[in-house]
């Protein structure tokens, strides 16, 4: 007997599983979605404007043609911290990246820069937690980027310079991707085949729902250090209880060297599955 045949003499789902389609289906959801999307109101840029009045460029060059834009840019390249803290002004109530670093003219790549690390992390993740689950559990793997998700981004709410926030954004990325990539596995593991398209239905909607909590959230918090500290509190209350989850009966049989035909897979799946 294999494991599905198992799974329809014991159940595809109890109460256990449906337990863990709300933990990794719905809660995980929406903190993943959160992060995905911090940089969108964390990088938001008010508008601006620059104080100028007393200020001449200093280049021979200068003529009176050039466009304030083009001032305004090579103005950036010669000011200092204390020149940008007291001739560019931001207008609204919040707080982003670019409030904090003044991320405008030539430096407004690098709110793109920061996404985009985000997500080229998530690929790195995605390709190496597979194998590393395999090798050393689910929950194991899991558990430890996950706690690592959470640590890298709490740093990345008090980073004290773009730079240190950009790497930690990478380093949330590969966490971020992976442990989800391990958690979407570990609970198809632990329900039957006939309802797998349940399971990657809930994860996405739930993603959605996210997005919109999150959005939800930035409009009350209007600091982007808070707004990235609270938005990782409900990864803590997921993590704390994700580790009451359970090795899962395929990856001890794959440990243990079991025969799927023997008495001991049909005495795990009782175990494991019959809840």
């Amino acid at each position: 007997m294999d494991i599905e045949e198992a799974f329809k003499v014991v159940g595809e789902m109890g109460a256990y599983q449906i337990y863990l389609c709300f933990l990794l289906g719905v809660l995980l959801q929406l903190y993943t979605a959160t992060e995905a999307l911090l940089i969108a109101l964390v990088g938001a840029t008010p508008s601006y404007y620059w104080d100028h009045e007393e200020y001449t460029i200093n280049t021979s060059h200068a003529m009176q043609w050039e466009s304030e834009e083009h001032e305004f840019r090579e103005w950036l390249k010669e000011a200092n911290k204390s020149d940008l803290q007291n001739h560019l002004h931001f207008n609204g109530s919040f707080t982003s990246i670019v409030t904090e670093w003044f991320l405008v003219g030539d430096s407004e790549y690098k709110v793109s820069l920061a996404s985009s690390l985000f997500f080229g992390g998530v690929l790195v993740g995605v390709i190496f937690f597979g194998q590393l689950s395999d090798r050393f559990g689910r929950k194991k793997v899991y558990l430890i980027g996950f706690a690592l998700d959470i640590l890298f981004a709490v740093l990345g709410g008090l980073a004290p310079s773009y730079w240190v926030f950009a790497t930690l954004r990478f380093l949330v990325g590969v966490m971020n991707g992976g442990m989800s990539l391990v958690a979407f596995v570990l609970l198809n593991e632990y329900v039957g085949l006939s309802y797998w398209a349940l399971t990657g239905s809930l994860g996405s909607i739930f993603f959605a729902v996210g997005i919109a909590t999150y959005a939800l959230l930035g409009y009350f918090l209007h600091s982007w250090r808070i707004l990235a500290l609270v938005a990782n509190l409900q990864g803590l209350v997921v993590i704390m209880l994700s580790v009451t989850c359970r090795k899962t009966c395929k990856v001890k049989q794959i440990y243990c060297g079991i025969d799927h035909n023997s008495s001991i897979v049909n005495q795990e799946n009782s175990q494991f599955y019959a809840f």
